[in-house]
Order: C-alpha cells, then structure tokens, then sequence
C-alpha cells in the first residue's frame, strides 16, 4: 500500500511549535521518518491492506503523547494508511477529526475528507448502519455549509445542504426540518457574509471609518457570534459601550464584578432582541452566563440581586420561546421552565469543584477511583463520572484539559453498567459540541447496554451474551439515564426496552410506592427517586406528556412516597440522592418536592458542607465521586447542557 507524507507538516509544525526549525528535533516530518520509517518502508511492500491499517492504529494511539506539530504528522499518516481500505475507513475518519480538532486552519479540508468516507460507507450500507451513518454524514454536510456560509461561498453551501437533505429524507431523519430552515435563511446569512467582507475592505482601504468598524464587530458578535473577531477588529475611535465590553466578552464571567457583570448581561439581552430570530439564543444563553455571575456576586438581600434574580427569569421564558435546548429536548430532563436562581455562593462552590476535580486528573487525561469506593467504579467510570460532571457545569467538551481524556474514554474498554452509563452521558454532551464522531460511540455504548438487559433491569456487569434477568435499582436507574440521554441525541432504543424497564419497576415497587435495591426490601428515598424518574422516562419514551405521565396512577403513588420521605437522613448514599432528587424534581417540572424548593434545600447542605480545596468528604464514601455527584446537582441552577 502507498503512503504520502505531506511536506507541508514542516511549516505546520513550526507555527505550532511557535519557532524555527534548526534541525531534526524541530522538524516534525524527520522525527516521523527516523521513528516509523522502517514501519512504512515493510508496508508498502507487501500487497494486503492488513499491516496498513495496523500501523494506522499505532499512529492513532501514539499520537495524543506527542507534540502537536509530530501528532499531525501522524494523524495524517494514519489516514493515509487507511483511507484507500473500505475496512479503514473508520480508521481514516478517526485520524481526520482529530487532525481538525488539533488544528483549526486544517478543520475545513479534514471534514472534505470525513464527508467522501463516510458517503462511500453510506452508499453501500443497508438497515441500521445505513441510518446511523446517514445521521453521521449529515453532520459533516451541515459544518461544511456552516464553513462556507462564513466565507460567503453561496453555491457550495447550497450544495451540501440540498445533499444533507437529500439522505435526511432518505433515513427520515427528523433533522429535515432543520435542514429546510436553513436552506430557508440561506440567502439572509450569504448577505451577511458578504457584507462582512465587504466591510473588512473598506476598512482596509478607509481603516478611519468608526462606523463601518462598529457595523463589522455587531456582525461579528451578532451574526457569527465570534467574539474573538469582533476584539480584532475594535479600534480607539469606537465608541465606549463596543470598545469595554467586547473585550470582557472573552474573559470567564466569574472573574468579573457582579456589577459589571450586570452590565454585560443586560448589553447582551438587548442586543439578541435587535437581533434576527434564529440569532437571539446565542446571545440570550451569553448573557445568561453573566447573570450566573450577579447572582452569586451579591448578598440574597442586596436589590440588585433581586432585580437580577427578576432577570434571569425572564431571558429563561424567552429562551424556552424560542425552543431553545437547555437541559435537554425532552420534557424529562429540561429544567428551563424551572425558573432556577442559584443562592449566592453556588459559583464560587462550584468553581472549587472543578478545580478540585481537575488536580485529580492523571497525566493521560484520566481519573483514578479512590478508596473506599462503594459506587463500584472502574478507571472508566471514574473518569466518564468527573469529564461529565465538568461538562455539565458548564466547560466546554474543547477545552484543552479534555483532549486526552476524550481519547482515553474512546480506547478503554469496559463492561461496567454504570461505566458504560455514564461514559454515554459524556458521548451526548460532546456530540452537542463537537458532532460527528461522538454519535458512533454513543450509539455503541447505548447498544451495549439495551442488549445486556433481559427483562428491563440492569446487574453490575453489561453481558450482551448472558443479558440480565433479575436487576439492581442501583445500575438499572443509571442504565435508564444513559438510554434516555442516548435517545435525545436520535440514537435508536428500541420501543420494548421502555415497556420492559416499565414493567421491571413495577415489579419491584413496594406496597408503600418507593422501591428499595432490589424486590422486597425496605423503601428508602434514594432508590425511590431513581425508581420514580425512571418511570417517567418511561412513559415520555412511550410518547406520553409530562401531564399524562404525572397522572399515571403508579407514578403518583410513587411521587407521593418520595414527597412524604425524602428529607430523611441517609448519610451513606446522599450524593447519589441528592442528584437523583434533581432529575426527579426536573423530569416532574416543578420547582417543589412535598413543601420544599428541593434545589435550595440541596444547594444549603452542599454549601456547608463542602471542604475549602472543592471538596465533599461525607464520611466512607468515594470522595471523587461525592465531589462529581454533588457538582452534578449544584449546576442544575445553572439549567444543564
């Protein structure tokens, strides 16, 4: 097989590397060839693709430990070596995406490489792979037109849309209306661009002219919502509102004061409503964030907390107007409606968890279980438990500590039901931000899981050849969350999955309406949340609406054991608890649990609670784990991901 270095890697590698090249070390391309020379050399001789894609695999795993400029070399060796192998394509989309994820400037021409892949892959699948890999290449299509959307490249985004549509109508995606949308606003985000470049040469011939430079940098932030071009483009001659706060646009909201924060929350609300439709929610969740930051600033007495407090409420109600995803699509995991206000010092808190969190993390991205450990978690689900937890609060899935984790999650295997669980919940939150290759994984993951449950519930270990026919509460709430989080990202769970967990909670539910670990043991509020929200996914999974569901007549029985009981102590699972009376109280849409704001009665003790270095040490249990489930409940406030 053939192989081609690209010698355009050396200028790459000098840029990243922020220097010149003096010699062998500096230069990227050499050190490939001193290392994997021989390699290449023994496989362009032999005639099968076998050893090919073996290299290929090799590159893939080495490259994360090198530097940048030599992991992309090696990425694009990787894809290379697979790309002309129908069995390697997988391989060579692998090598393309983290190439683009690695560098920005080489995103555009990695996803032209992952879209001819993965449509030849397309063409010659039927049944379910054929859909999933229908999903996967719309993905690309739609960040193909986005990129020349913004380069004002009309026709080719025309192009991919229509071929986006085209397999979304094929597989019956529900993305067809979406699609249709923007096929629709075409023409309106085309004049931007346009008029984007138009205002980039005229301030380059006239760079004097303060009116054009304000125009550019509100298109900047309003139309292609990037803020990082908007500061470029400011200028002494600007006026005072652009030249103060596009700046603070960059800076974590909770490095500001609450008043200037204030201050960049009501810019941003009134600029989203001046702003075109499909525009507003990304300003609106912008200016939320800076509102987090007022509401933990000042003092629950202070007014301008109150009248921030007021706020938030509103940009909430219009967010939700505008059908924004902010928790979740489906009524079951959305807590926008809520009308959440994080109590002062839940910022703060949570900042210290992260922190915490993050000086546990292994040199290859990962979390190691500690001791005691009766959650049962393996380095998979250590690691899956903490990188969600993160997400959730609000860090993004780019953000560079993430970068070896996301690769270590991708290699390890495991057959750890609450692993696989929660290794599910962090394949969603990264497709909602980096697309494409997230879905394969969710959907392996998710399929691992419906395929080791017999009846409906789930044991400790995920066996696909000896499926579960007994069930924990324990693993079967946590198997519960990940299918439904799998199918809000149009995963397939098949619909006997739903009515079989159904009929497994009903089977283990007590006289009293709460449920305890397993069948006949005594109801205690943890497994009685887990139970209760599981049987609301349940029937929203079967199409009932959250009123429908809350009139289910086992489902009220089970609400009103858990409004009755859930304030009681129970010290050894009350992380756990406290997260799966979030989800409950969320699923359920209510901001009350029997006479309590369940949110702040949980923020309260968490507050006290929490050790000054970010973290929760409630006696024998895991302290990582404490410290990501408690995070996991603090950043509901906060609305989800």
């Amino acid at each position: 097989m053939t192989i081609r270095v690209w010698s355009g890697f050396l200028c790459l590698g000098i840029v990243l590397a922020g220097g010149t090249a003096t010699g062998r070390a500096d230069d990227p391309e050499a050190v490939f060839r001193e290392k994997y020379g021989p390699a290449i050399t023994k496989v362009r001789s032999t005639p099968t693709p076998t050893d090919d894609l073996d290299l290929a695999r090799t590159l893939l795993k080495d490259a994360p430990a090198q530097p940048a400029p030599s992991a992309a070399v090696e990425y694009q060796n990787a894809y290379d070596l697979a790309k002309d192998s129908p069995n390697g394509y997988d391989l060579a989309v692998e090598a393309m995406e983290r190439l683009g994820q690695l560098d920005p400037n080489q995103a555009e021409r990695c996803l032209s490489h992952i879209f001819l892949l993965r449509k030849k892959q397309y063409d010659s699948a039927t049944g379910r792979v054929r859909l999933e890999l229908g999903r996967d290449t719309i993905d690309v299509l739609l960040e193909l037109a986005r990129q020349k959307i913004r380069q004002g490249r009309q026709p080719e985004a025309e192009m991919y849309l229509r071929e986006a549509m085209t397999i979304a109508q094929s597989i019956h995606s529900p993305r067809r209306r979406r699609i249709q949308e923007r096929l629709e606003t075409l023409p309106r985000a085309m004049k931007a661009a346009q008029n984007r470049q138009k205002l980039q040469v005229a301030l380059h011939e006239h760079p004097d002219d303060a009116d054009a430079r304000a125009e550019l940098v509100l298109l900047h932030l309003v139309r292609f919502d990037d803020p990082a071009a908007a500061s470029a483009d400011l200028a002494p001659d600007l006026n005072e509102t652009l030249r103060s706060y596009v700046p603070l646009l960059r800076r974590d909201p909770d490095t500001l004061p609450p008043e200037v924060a204030e201050e960049m929350a009501c810019w941003l609300a009134g600029l989203a409503k001046k702003a075109p439709v499909d525009r507003q929610t990304a300003l609106l969740i912008r200016a939320r964030k800076f509102y987090d930051r007022v509401l933990s600033g000042f003092k629950t007495d202070d007014p301008r907390r109150k009248r921030a407090a007021d706020q938030y409420r509103t940009l909430q109600q219009r967010l939700a107007s505008l059908g924004a995803v902010v928790g979740g699509r489906t009524w079951s995991r959305n807590y926008t409606n809520l009308g959440f206000v994080a109590p002062a010092g839940v910022n703060h808190s949570i900042q210290k968890a992260r922190e915490y969190l993050f000086g546990l993390q292994q040199a290859d991205g990962s979390w190691r279980p500690d001791r005691p450990n009766p959650m049962g978690l393996d380095r998979v689900g250590a690691t899956a438990l903490a990188t969600y937890a993160l997400l959730q609060s609000g860090l993004s899935a780019g953000d560079p500590r993430f970068r070896r984790t996301l690769i270590y999650l991708q290699e390890e295997e495991t057959n750890n039901t609450q692993s696989l669980s929660l290794r599910c919940c962090v394949w969603a939150l990264c497709r909602n931000e980096l697309g494409r290759r997230y879905y394969r994984f969710l959907a392996n993951d998710a399929e691992t899981l419906y395929r080791a449950s017999g009846n409906g519930g789930f044991e400790a270990v995920a066996d696909t050849s000896r499926p579960a026919r007994r069930g924990d509460a324990f693993y079967t709430q946590w198997g519960v969350l990940a299918l439904a989080t799998a199918a809000e990202q149009e995963v397939v769970v098949p619909r006997t999955f739903w009515s079989r967990n159904r009929t497994w909670w009903l089977r283990c539910q007590n006289e009293d309406g709460g449920w305890g670990r397993r069948a006949g043991r005594l109801s205690r509020p943890f497994y009685s949340a887990a139970g209760a929200v599981s049987l609301l996914i349940d029937l929203e999974q079967s199409g009932r609406s959250r009123a429908e569901a809350l009139d289910d007549r086992v489902v009220k029985i089970a609400l009103a054991w858990v409004d009755q009981n859930f304030d009681r102590r129970e010290q050894p699972d009350r992380p756990l608890f406290f997260f799966n009376l979030a989800r409950l109280g969320a699923a359920r849409g209510e901001a009350k649990i029997g006479a309590k704001n369940w949110y702040a009665w949980c923020a309260r003790e968490l507050l006290h609670t929490q050790d000054d270095d970010g973290a929760w040490r409630p006696g024998r249990e895991s302290i990582l784990a404490s410290t990501a489930l408690n995070l996991l409940t603090l950043s509901f406030a906060q609305g989800g991901r």
